[in-house]
């Protein structure tokens, strides 16, 4: 069971039920959206270059390419490259965004490997940007920090039991990832952390 307890970026929450473990994320959101215009240079006019001592030429009258292959019209396996000269430029506007971090964290519950030995509950989180980099992500597991670092793997943390943890034993887990851009992203969730 899996109960929201953060209002971070609405729209980009998602819970999901996984059977075991329960997942949460957040994030990877569209952000700072702006037109943007661009140059592209446009090249055209004579290109001339030389194959088996023959001079080839060849006009050309719109490229987005400076550089350009002239074939011999009478002997198609002969051909070489030249490069034209750029002669003026067309304007390119178009949508740009950034987009947040993503951010996921799923609980396992408690599990006991061997007789005798503590049962071992799990918490792990994961990282990805799309346009940048992660410069620094942190998981808490009720309240208090317990992993941190930078780049897009994942961070674990287990928490030992040295008793059978009885089906609602709450776990309050949070992750925070920070990317290149500045723009941060939250998911905090209440996982029980039970054993079955």
């Amino acid at each position: 069971m899996i109960y929201r307890i953060n209002k971070f970026i609405p729209a980009a929450m998602a819970v999901l039920l996984l059977g075991s473990p329960a997942v949460m994320a957040a994030g990877d959101q569209q952000v700072n959206c702006r037109m943007e215009t661009t140059e592209i240079p446009v090249y055209s006019g004579w290109a001339h270059c030389s194959v088996g001592g023959k001079t080839l030429s060849e006009y050309f009258g719109h490229s987005y390419n400076a550089s350009v292959t002239i074939r011999d019209t009478q002997d198609f396996t002969k051909y070489c490259s030249a490069t034209l000269n750029q002669t003026s430029t067309e304007s390119r506007t178009k949508n740009i965004c950034d987009y947040t971090p993503m951010a996921t964290v799923s609980a396992m519950p408690a599990k006991q490997i061997a007789s005798g030995s503590p049962y071992i509950a799990e918490v792990k989180s994961f990282f990805s940007d799309r346009d940048g980099t992660i410069v620094r992500k942190e998981l808490s597991v009720d309240g208090v920090v317990v992993r941190t670092g930078n780049g897009s793997a994942s961070l674990t943390h287990s928490i030992a039991y040295y008793s059978k943890p009885a089906k609602g034993t709450w776990m309050h887990v949070s992750v925070v990832a920070t990317d290149d851009d500045g723009y941060t992203t939250t998911e905090t969730g209440r996982f029980d952390v039970g054993a079955k």
